[in-house]
Formats: C-alpha cells, structure tokens, sequence
C-alpha cells in the first residue's frame, strides 16, 4: 500500500532547498496560468536566493507558447524523487517576450505543499523516546544524529551541518545503529536519499535514510518500534 503524507511548507529556507533540489535535477515543471487549464512544461534553470526569485526556461505546451506579463500568477506542479511539489507564484519579470523563446522570473512562493508518496506507514518519534541513529561513512567517520521518524523503509534523522563531511546523494552508510530506550538495532547498510535544511535552524540538516536488504528479525525489530511510537502518539493525541 502506498500512503501519502501531505503538508505545508512556510519555512523560506526549506522553500530554496526544495526548488534548489528541483534545479540541480533538472525537474520538469509542469505550470499554467489561474483558472485556466492550458499545461506548459519547463525547468527552472536558475536560482537566486538574495533576489527572492527563480528563473524557468521558455515554457512548452501542446498550445500556443505561453503569453504571460510581470504580475501574472501561475500555478506550478513539480515531481522529484517520490515528491510532488505544487505552489502559486507571481511573475517578477518577463524576458525576451518579443522572441519565441521567452523566459521569465518568478517570485519565491510564500508557501509550498509538499506532498511524499511512501511505501510503508511511517511514524512520528517525539523526544521522550530519545531515539538516535548513527553509522560509518567509507573512510570510517561517524555521523549520528536524532530520529524523526521511522518506517520499514527508512528514518529521518537530524544532524548538525558540522558532521556533513562531504555526504551526497547515494552515499552509503555501514555499521548503522538506531537506539532507543535501551533497545538497539543493528543494520548493516542504508542509503542516504535526501539531504535538507532543517525548518527549525540553519545548523541542522534532515537526511532521508533508506535501509538496504533488511533481514527477516531487522524488519520484525522495526515493525515492533513502529507500532510503539505509533501507539504512545496516539495515547498522547488523546490526551490533549
């Protein structure tokens, strides 16, 4: 079963990582103007964080090529790695309108909704649970982090910008231990599939983690920590 996690993404610094994400990619956009259902497809072919603004590429549509003017909204549609991206946002400028092949900056939107197409029910851990993760890099450095969250999948973890060292996309990471309240779980491989900014601080990045070849009793070890921190939120949503 794939399940959907939605939410709204105010923070500006979170905002500029998902679009710088969406640039280094080369993401199709997809866009088309307010109330009308006309879709053009782009890219975003530059960022620039002290403007407030992004550029697209001339959008390309089954239509005629999109007539836009500074002050037009669009709304925008945007796929990258099991996410799915939507937001409006204004025209700043358009550039070389009297061509064929027109460009055009857009504001930074004020806010964007981020939705993850999961394989596997994740479940939020709160700090009581004192949950951490930690592993080795290739040439034995460790970095260790908080658990956000975690599923049969994968967690979110938490780590200080600091214990970066040179993490990309894909890097592999050995001798991974997850612990909480005196419990440990040993794995010996994951993948890193996504690095952000924290919402809450510019010191603090959120790796995506995705477990590698799970053994039978690992899988059963998770499942068992996914329905304890799934049960505990539900007692304390209760409570409140």
């Amino acid at each position: 079963m794939t399940i959907s996690n939605t939410e709204i993404i105010t923070n500006p610094y979170h905002i500029i990582s998902l679009l710088q994400r969406t640039c280094s990619a080369h993401a199709t956009i997809s866009l088309h103007r307010l109330h009308e259902q006309f879709v053009y497809n782009s890219i975003i072919v530059m960022l620039d964080h002290d403007a407030h603004y992004f550029m697209i590429d001339a959008p390309v549509g089954d239509q005629l090529p999109l007539q836009a003017k500074t002050g037009d909204w669009l709304k925008f549609r945007i796929k990258l790695h099991g996410l799915i991206l939507s937001f409006e946002a204004m025209i700043k400028d358009a550039l070389n309108t009297n061509e064929t092949s027109p460009e055009y900056q857009i504001h930074l939107p004020s806010q964007v909704n981020y939705q993850q197409r999961r394989g596997a029910f994740r479940a939020s851990i709160g700090y009581q649970f004192n949950a951490s993760f930690s592993a080795l890099l290739a040439m034995n450095q460790k970095i260790h982090g908080r658990m956000i969250d975690l599923s049969l999948r994968g967690a979110s973890v938490d780590i200080e910008a600091s214990l970066l060292h040179d993490l990309k996309l894909q890097t592999i990471l050995h001798q991974c231990q997850l612990k909480s309240a005196g419990d440990v779980i040993c794995l010996k491989l994951a993948t890193i599939q996504t690095i952000q900014i924290s919402e809450h601080s510019l010191d603090i990045y959120r790796l995506g983690i995705e477990f590698t070849d799970l053994s039978p009793g690992e899988r059963r070890h998770i499942q068992r920590w996914v329905m304890k921190f799934d049960r505990e939120n539900r007692k304390s949503a209760y409570t409140e």
